[in-house]
Protein backbone atom coordinates (compact mmCIF):
# COMPACT_ATOMS: atom_id res chain seq x y z
CA UNK A 1 0.00 0.00 0.00
CA UNK A 2 0.99 3.63 -0.25
CA UNK A 3 0.82 4.27 3.52
CA UNK A 4 4.59 4.09 4.06
CA UNK A 5 5.21 6.86 1.52
CA UNK A 6 2.48 8.96 3.13
CA UNK A 7 4.14 8.89 6.54
CA UNK A 8 7.26 10.54 5.16
CA UNK A 9 5.39 13.17 3.15
CA UNK A 10 2.33 14.98 4.59
CA UNK A 11 1.40 16.34 1.16
CA UNK A 12 1.38 12.82 -0.23
CA UNK A 13 -0.73 11.69 2.73
CA UNK A 14 -3.37 14.32 1.88
CA UNK A 15 -3.32 13.23 -1.77
CA UNK A 16 -3.81 9.58 -0.77
CA UNK A 17 -6.66 10.52 1.57
CA UNK A 18 -8.38 12.52 -1.21
CA UNK A 19 -7.98 9.65 -3.67
CA UNK A 20 -9.36 7.14 -1.18
CA UNK A 21 -12.32 9.45 -0.55
CA UNK A 22 -12.95 9.80 -4.31
CA UNK A 23 -12.98 6.01 -4.56
CA UNK A 24 -15.32 5.68 -1.57
CA UNK A 25 -17.81 8.18 -3.02
CA UNK A 26 -17.67 6.43 -6.40
CA UNK A 27 -18.18 3.06 -4.74
CA UNK A 28 -21.16 4.38 -2.78
CA UNK A 29 -22.76 5.68 -5.98
CA UNK A 30 -22.06 2.44 -7.82
CA UNK A 31 -23.24 0.20 -4.98
CA UNK A 32 -26.43 2.29 -4.68
CA UNK A 33 -27.05 2.05 -8.42
CA UNK A 34 -26.18 -1.63 -9.01
CA UNK A 35 -26.06 -3.27 -5.59
CA UNK A 36 -22.97 -4.56 -3.84
CA UNK A 37 -22.87 -8.01 -5.43
CA UNK A 38 -23.54 -6.79 -8.98
CA UNK A 39 -20.89 -4.07 -8.81
CA UNK A 40 -17.46 -4.78 -10.30
CA UNK A 41 -14.21 -2.98 -9.60
CA UNK A 42 -14.24 -1.78 -13.22
CA UNK A 43 -17.46 0.15 -12.56
CA UNK A 44 -16.07 1.75 -9.42
CA UNK A 45 -12.87 2.69 -11.24
CA UNK A 46 -14.78 4.23 -14.14
CA UNK A 47 -17.06 6.22 -11.80
CA UNK A 48 -14.06 7.43 -9.78
CA UNK A 49 -12.05 8.33 -12.88
CA UNK A 50 -9.21 5.91 -12.12
CA UNK A 51 -7.95 2.71 -13.65
CA UNK A 52 -8.68 -0.64 -12.01
CA UNK A 53 -5.00 -1.13 -11.07
CA UNK A 54 -5.12 2.28 -9.36
CA UNK A 55 -8.00 1.10 -7.18
CA UNK A 56 -5.96 -1.91 -6.11
CA UNK A 57 -3.15 0.42 -5.06
CA UNK A 58 -5.54 1.92 -2.47
CA UNK A 59 -7.81 -1.04 -1.62
CA UNK A 60 -7.18 -4.78 -1.84
CA UNK A 61 -10.76 -5.70 -2.79
CA UNK A 62 -14.32 -4.58 -3.28
CA UNK A 63 -15.05 -5.85 0.24
CA UNK A 64 -12.27 -3.68 1.65
CA UNK A 65 -13.77 -0.66 -0.14
CA UNK A 66 -17.16 -1.51 1.35
CA UNK A 67 -15.66 -1.93 4.83
CA UNK A 68 -13.83 1.40 4.52
CA UNK A 69 -17.03 3.08 3.33
CA UNK A 70 -18.96 1.79 6.33
CA UNK A 71 -16.17 2.75 8.72
CA UNK A 72 -16.02 6.24 7.26
CA UNK A 73 -19.78 6.67 7.58
CA UNK A 74 -19.71 5.37 11.15
CA UNK A 75 -16.83 7.66 12.11
CA UNK A 76 -18.47 10.74 10.61
CA UNK A 77 -21.86 10.05 12.21
CA UNK A 78 -20.33 9.39 15.63
CA UNK A 79 -17.98 12.32 15.17
CA UNK A 80 -20.92 14.70 15.20
CA UNK A 81 -21.28 13.96 18.91
CA UNK A 82 -17.68 15.07 19.53
CA UNK A 83 -17.92 18.40 17.71
CA UNK A 84 -17.91 21.33 20.11
CA UNK A 85 -21.25 23.11 20.35
CA UNK A 86 -21.62 26.87 20.47
CA UNK A 87 -21.91 28.25 23.99
CA UNK A 88 -25.17 29.47 25.43
CA UNK A 89 -27.53 27.03 23.70
CA UNK A 90 -30.50 25.59 25.53
CA UNK A 91 -31.38 21.90 25.36
CA UNK A 92 -33.69 22.29 22.36
CA UNK A 93 -31.09 24.37 20.47
CA UNK A 94 -28.31 21.85 21.26
CA UNK A 95 -30.51 19.02 20.04
CA UNK A 96 -31.34 20.93 16.84
CA UNK A 97 -27.64 21.66 16.30
CA UNK A 98 -26.77 17.97 16.70
CA UNK A 99 -29.55 16.82 14.38
CA UNK A 100 -28.38 19.30 11.73
CA UNK A 101 -24.85 17.88 11.92
CA UNK A 102 -26.24 14.35 11.56
CA UNK A 103 -28.34 15.40 8.55
CA UNK A 104 -25.28 17.00 6.92
CA UNK A 105 -23.46 13.67 7.17
CA UNK A 106 -26.54 11.88 5.85
CA UNK A 107 -26.67 14.22 2.85
CA UNK A 108 -22.95 13.80 2.17
CA UNK A 109 -23.13 10.00 2.33
CA UNK A 110 -26.69 9.44 1.06
CA UNK A 111 -25.57 6.80 -1.45
CA UNK A 112 -23.76 4.86 1.27
CA UNK A 113 -26.87 4.99 3.45
CA UNK A 114 -28.98 3.78 0.54
CA UNK A 115 -26.67 0.81 0.15
CA UNK A 116 -26.89 0.02 3.84
CA UNK A 117 -30.57 0.44 4.45
CA UNK A 118 -32.34 0.09 1.13
CA UNK A 119 -30.26 -2.12 -1.13
CA UNK A 120 -29.59 -4.88 1.40
CA UNK A 121 -25.83 -4.76 1.02
CA UNK A 122 -23.80 -7.26 3.03
CA UNK A 123 -22.68 -6.22 6.51
CA UNK A 124 -19.07 -5.21 7.04
CA UNK A 125 -16.73 -8.10 7.77
CA UNK A 126 -15.70 -6.58 11.12
CA UNK A 127 -17.98 -5.84 14.03
CA UNK A 128 -20.79 -8.28 13.26
CA UNK A 129 -23.44 -8.66 15.94
CA UNK A 130 -22.37 -10.81 18.82
CA UNK A 131 -24.19 -12.25 21.77
CA UNK A 132 -25.20 -8.78 22.91
CA UNK A 133 -27.15 -8.31 19.67
CA UNK A 134 -25.38 -5.02 18.99
CA UNK A 135 -23.97 -4.41 15.57
CA UNK A 136 -20.53 -2.99 14.90
CA UNK A 137 -22.09 0.05 13.22
CA UNK A 138 -23.20 1.99 16.29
Amino acid sequence: MKAAAAVANPRRAREIARTREDILFAAARTFARSGFHATHMQEIAKDAGYSVPSLYAYFRSKQQIFDALIERLRAELLGTFDEPMPDGLGFRQRLEWLVRRQLEVNDRWSDALAVLFLAGAPPPTRGRPGRSGRSGFA
